[in-house]
């Protein structure tokens, strides 16, 4: 059995940079300056709480955040979007239901199927995706599902047909004005690794693999705030050769109370992972957050999180965070969320890291064009994930350009480069201090030849550079296709 809790003297951990100062120093100096307000924050009238959004791939372009998240909760509670497939573009707002349906035929070509250095292998592949997607939206009720499966024939061979999956469901039901369950669900089963929405995976190759997440969630939203416990199970399959497969349970309390002059918040998650090569682990995660809005158009953010992963026989650690950002309205058409601060990665047993923790979103839409930029850099947790690299220590930028012209004709680019540090031994990560870097440029054209019927052009280039040579690889695709869109209701 795990031991959940050890005496602190054994974990020999310093929380200190330079000078001394430690993560719970900073904190506490910076919180006056956030807490002045809270007499009058408390009782008063706040708005309805939007929940976590996830980040998700776009109609083209690479994903601008797939991963995880830095040292903290894996799991997000089940407010987050449906998920966008290539095969389905976004739902219109046509009322409080709607129906629709997509058929797409697409030819697709790489030079590389297997995304590897050597004995590179190029292929044509068909892909025949009939897709139905629904919304219900009513005071008490709501229900959005995209189901996209995937007909795949690798090298256009009958007899090496697959069926791919992808589905992703939002539902949500308030019994009374205070009350809410939701529940929420995605699933992807491909033999193609861009379904990961994450072209730095270490899962590459056609081996066949498996996710589902499935959420729910009790919420309680009083004026003033809002209560809320949530459970996910996560399981992870795959085919590849010596991959780990993951069963994950997360029990997670969130608390937040809210005024006009300052928010609290606060969560705390229960996790319990299972693998069939990786040692279980239990593990343990505090998050308290605050926010303060000083005009309409500009907020200040401050957040701490602390985790405890303790494996049964394994790589034990800690870590923390502390960030202090805000989030601005760049008038009308932008918007810029940006925090910085540090994390800390301390392994039982072994020196601790310590590094930036930064995180930058910046939007702005022009009368021709829009353009998105994240830059991201921090510890992430990827236990979850179908690859499982452990704790990784990442930077990544992304940027998205999406052509606004014309009515009919839409064009987006996307490039996106990620460099991982495995912190930790894994079977797909392999050594500890082992580092990919890749770079992930994918440009699309859509134009709608009525408006029912849609053509797409595609192209992606993928090149990754490793220490580990048999990680790497570049790979060239390009793709078209079909896509028919009918309104049933």
């Amino acid at each position: 059995m795990a031991t959940l809790s050890r005496p602190w003297r054994d974990w020999r951990l310093k929380l200190s940079f330079g000078s001394g100062r430690s993560l719970l120093r900073i904190l506490l100096l910076l919180t006056p300056f956030f807490l002045v307000p809270l007499p009058q924050a408390l009782g008063q009238e706040a708005p309805s709480p939007t929940p976590s959004a996830r980040t998700q791939e776009g109609p083209a372009g690479p994903p601008v955040s797939p991963t995880p998240g830095p040292i903290g909760p894996e799991v997000l509670g089940p407010g987050g979007p449906v998920r966008t497939f290539r095969f389905a573009p976004v739902l219109e707002e046509r009322g409080p239901l709607r129906v629709q349906a997509f058929l797409t035929v697409e030819e697709e070509f790489t030079d590389n199927v297997n995304q590897q250095k050597d004995n590179r292998k190029s292929e044509f592949r068909t892909s025949i995706a009939p897709v139905l997607a629904s919304s219900f939206d009513r005071p008490l009720a709501t229900l959005s599902m995209v189901y996209a499966p995937r007909y795949f024939l690798p090298g256009n061979r009958p007899e090496d047909a697959a069926l791919d999956h992808n589905l992703t469901l939002r539902s949500g039901w308030s019994p009374t004005a205070q009350l809410r369950l939701s529940v929420a669900e995605d699933l992807t089963k491909s033999t193609d690794f861009r379904d990961l929405e994450d072209p730095a995976s270490r899962q590459t190759g056609t081996a066949g693999f498996l996710r589902n997440q499935a959420t729910i969630e009790t919420a309680y939203t009083p004026p003033q705030g809002r209560l809320a416990l949530g459970y996910t199970n996560n399981l992870v399959q795959n085919d590849a050769p010596g991959a780990d497969n993951s069963l994950t349970h997360a029990l997670r309390a969130d608390g937040e109370l809210t005024g006009p002059r300052l928010t609290l918040g606060g969560t705390y998650t229960l996790t319990r992972g299972e693998f069939d090569i990786a040692p279980p682990y239990w593990e343990h995660t505090g998050e308290a957050r605050l926010r303060r809005p000083f005009s309409p158009t500009a907020s200040g953010t401050l957040s701490a999180s602390f985790t405890h992963h303790d494996e049964e026989g394994g790589q034990d650690f800690i870590g923390g965070r502390v960030r202090i950002g805000g989030t601005f309205a760049l008038g009308p058409d932008g918007s810029l969320d940006a925090s910085g601060g540090a994390e800390v990665f301390a392994p039982r047993d072994a020196s601790q890291t310590v590094r930036p923790s930064v995180s930058i979103a910046w939007t702005q839409r022009f009368s021709l064009f829009s353009l998105s930029l994240l830059y991201t850099d921090g510890f992430q947790l990827r236990f979850q994930t179908v690859d499982n690299t452990g704790v990784t220590a990442s930077r990544s930028v992304a940027l998205l350009l999406t052509s606004l012209a014309f009515r009919d004709l839409t064009a987006t680019l996307g490039a996106r480069w990620t460099e991982n540090r495995f912190e930790q031994t894994t079977a797909a990560g392999g050594s500890a201090g082992t580092k990919d870097r890749t770079w992930d440029v994918d440009a699309l054209l859509r134009y709608y030849i009525l408006r029912p019927l849609s053509l797409t052009l595609g192209y992606t280039f993928t090149i990754r550079t490793s220490t580990t040579p048999t990680a790497e690889f570049v790979e060239n695709r390009v793709r078209i296709g079909l896509t028919y869109q009918h309104n049933i209701l």
